[in-house]
């Protein structure tokens, strides 16, 4: 079960290394699929403590980018669906962590953003592959090492993507 004692930053990660897994093996077009890699890619920036422009985030969200919407054009249920699904919740996670570090209002959608997104990600881990079920396990339990929620750091230290890769692949 998911960890809720990690950090922002540490539950940032973990989602966006599911919506990594779903990204890998896609089946979405290349405009939506690199529509994705980016949100996912700048999501991945907040977490590893770069200055990141909250709103370029939220834009992924509610903006002219908007995965959200991008989304319904795949069956639900589909591979798809669940591909763009997992991108959105992963850096709509991002964005509102990122919104709240600088003290700016994020957008509208995700505003709403929250552990009920956190906890439909989580649960997307069972439409994956057992390998990388079991790459995910090994994530969470690094990240259990490496972000617990710390007082002195409201949104946790960043974390590097490459660490987690490393320590835990």
């Amino acid at each position: 079960m998911m960890d809720l004692d990690l950090s922002p930053r540490g539950r940032a990660a973990l989602g966006l290394l599911i919506a990594e897994a779903f990204l890998a093996d896609s089946q979405i077009g290349a405009e939506d699929l690199a529509l994705a890699r980016n949100g996912v890619a700048g999501a991945w920036g907040w977490v590893e403590g770069s200055r990141v422009d909250p709103d370029t985030l939220c834009d992924y969200i509610d903006g002219e980018t908007n995965i959200p919407i991008r989304s319904t054009a795949y069956e639900k249920g589909s591979r798809g669906r669940d591909t763009l699904v997992a991108a959105f919740h992963s850096i709509g996670i991002a964005a509102l962590y990122a919104c709240e570090e600088a003290g700016t209002r994020p957008s509208e959608s995700v505003e709403n953003f929250g552990e009920n997104e956190l906890t439909l990600l989580y649960n997307r881990i069972g439409k994956l592959a057992s390998g990388d079920q079991a790459k995910l396990a090994r994530y969470e339990k690094y990240l259990q090492t490496v972000s617990r929620v710390d007082a002195g750091k409201a949104f946790g230290s960043p974390i590097l993507r490459a660490d987690v890769l490393a320590a835990a692949g």
